[in-house]
């Protein structure tokens, strides 16, 4: 998990640099950026594919006699993206130039303790099928090309060896609803229920968001290997999904300025007790009905629930549950979970490459 870390803080330095900058010409003293960024896990298809998703305050906070100012940068053009990028790319290599070679040691310190889940992870990356004729052959990647080129999809978006640039997607200072909107989907899941298909009862099948190279719209899986990628999905433990940066970071000296907090916090908390949307905190139960759509607090009959108690001990509950009959019969729960061996990845030998036609790309072709 260097390799992720080493990127992102690559990334991070020259977005800082180029807010700082910026912000230095308009006469800024003493200038710091604010970001956050979410670790994203999975592609259109459910593969493993850590990318990041970025929030950045398009501009730069600085001191001042009555306490703090934001100084907003200017709008994107294509030449500042570019020039962004580069210096990204530059930063990137020389991060990843202190890492450890892997040639040195090609032993793999996660396979050596857990097989199971290494093998797991490489199978979500690669595409991989896991029973089948198809078994263990690696879905096709087409590799970066090469220097600076604009992607045909927006403006404001590059890619080079591998790498690729969204940035031009803003929200304007008084759109909180379009920033809520914004937050919601850089920490979205990875894939939705909604674009899920069942074909039969061996084959699921995957809609993508955007259409890949050849046409391809959609992607067929099965039932165990959507369940390989979607495990590949959760983030390992003491490995945060989501980072403040600059100004939003605990350690900041600028953050109590930037970010509510104290009696503002408390102010606001009085003055909404029973609707929490206009607080900074969140309440249990508005999460719940904001992420999922359903307000645990309503009750059938029109009113309000209130919460009375929270069970916690695992004795009480088993004797709830089973006064309800919720609780489940052990003679109805079978292992599912085979022995770890089963999952661990052998290399076998390869299969003759079939002749492609790039021309006319069939599904079950992409998705091997």
């Amino acid at each position: 998990m260097e390799l992720p870390s080493a990127v992102l803080r690559a990334v991070m330095r020259s977005l800082q640099a180029h807010y700082v900058k910026q912000a230095r010409a308009e006469g800024g003293e003493d200038p710091n950026y604010a970001a956050i960024s979410v670790v994203q896990r999975g592609d259109g298809a459910a593969r493993l594919n850590v990318h990041f998703h970025i929030l950045c305050g398009d501009g730069a906070f600085c001191k001042t006699a009555n306490g703090i100012a934001f100084i907003r940068a200017p709008p994107l053009k294509q030449a500042v993206v570019e020039h962004v990028f580069a210096d990204m790319l530059t930063r990137i290599e020389r991060q990843c130039a202190k890492l450890p070679d892997p040639t040195e040691n090609p032993q793999d310190p996660l396979r050596e303790r857990q097989p199971a889940l290494a093998a797991l992870l490489r199978n979500a990356m690669l595409g991989n099928k896991t029973n089948g004729n198809s078994a263990r052959k690696a879905l096709r990647v087409s590799p970066g090309q090469g220097p600076l080129a604009i992607k045909g999809s927006g403006h404001n978006c590059l890619q080079a060896n591998g790498f690729s640039l969204h940035a031009n997607t803003t929200v304007g200072p008084l759109a909180r609803d379009a920033l809520e909107r914004l937050c919601k989907y850089i920490c979205r899941p990875a894939i939705a229920a909604s674009r899920l298909e069942a074909v039969d009862d061996h084959n699921i099948r995957i809609h993508l968001k955007n259409e890949w190279a050849g046409g391809v719209k959609s992607v067929l899986v099965s039932p165990r290997d959507l369940v390989i990628r979607a495990l590949a999905q959760v983030p390992l433990p003491r490995r945060p999904s989501i980072r403040y940066h600059g100004c939003f970071a605990p350690n900041s000296h600028l953050r109590k300025l930037v970010v509510p907090a104290g009696a503002m916090a408390k102010a606001r908390r009085k003055k909404s007790c029973v609707e929490k949307d206009e607080t900074t905190r969140l309440t249990w139960s508005l999460a719940l009905r904001r992420a999922f759509g359903w307000d645990v607090l309503k009750c059938p009959c029109g009113g309000t629930r209130t919460v009375v108690a929270a069970v916690q001990d695992a004795n009480e509950i088993k004797r709830f549950l089973t006064h309800l009959h919720l609780y489940p019969d052990p003679g109805d729960i079978v292992s599912i979970t085979g022995p770890p061996e089963m999952m661990e990845f052998v290399d076998v030998e390869p299969e003759p490459e079939p002749d492609w036609d790039d021309s006319g790309l069939a599904e079950a072709d992409v998705d091997d």
